[in-house]
């Protein structure tokens, strides 16, 4: 199967971890250093979450589109926790979009992988194959829609991450191996997606 990189199309409604719960784990009060804390608090997140995370999961939900160049069964999604398929939309062989109805295919969950199993029944569409991408798949992954449905310990590894960065500003030849501190790094370990 011809599968490109994701794309995020709608961001998370929340933040899985927002500056006033950053400034109680670091026990700041003032707001001088909002800001500053912000950005560290917004790369921390960068460096965790989406399919450029360390974890290759989504935390709060989120939407996605994966391309593809043509089908497969089942078609494989880049995330686990995927909630709902959204659409699934295809260039046919006259190069005119069309959305397969929701009966056609069913979300399939496994432990560390998601994807989309086609009915019995269902007839595999020509596909224009002049286009790059003819299949387009929109889902939504992450662990919920609030902050508070994802793990604790993914939320405590963010605000250990994010202080770290705050305390240390620069990069420091002898810093402990690794952009994450040891105790984020453990508290992540276990929810890190195997390959499918």
């Amino acid at each position: 199967m011809d599968q490109r990189p994701p794309v995020r199309t709608v961001a998370p409604a929340a933040e899985v971890v927002d500056l006033t719960l950053l400034k109680e784990h670091i026990r700041e009060s003032g707001t001088a250093e909002d800001t500053v804390l912000q950005g560290y608090l917004d790369a921390a997140i960068s460096y965790v979450d989406g399919w450029s995370g360390v974890l290759g999961r989504c935390l709060v939900n989120q939407t996605w589109r994966q391309d593809l160049g043509d089908w497969s069964a089942p078609i494989w999604l880049p995330f686990p926790d995927i909630s709902s398929i959204t659409s699934i939309a295809y260039t046919d062989a006259a190069g005119d979009s069309q959305t397969l109805a929701s009966s056609n295919y069913e979300l399939i969950q496994r432990v560390y992988s998601a994807g989309v199993a086609m009915k019995d029944a269902f007839d595999w569409p020509t596909l224009d194959d002049d286009i790059d991408a003819p299949v387009r798949i929109t889902f939504v992954a992450g662990y919920g829609a609030a902050a508070t449905d994802v793990p604790w310990p993914l939320r405590v590894a963010i605000m250990q991450i994010a202080a770290t960065w705050y305390e240390r500003r620069e990069a420091v030849a002898d810093a402990a191996p690794g952009i994450a501190p040891w105790a984020a790094s453990a508290l992540l370990s276990n929810y890190r997606r195997i390959g499918l």
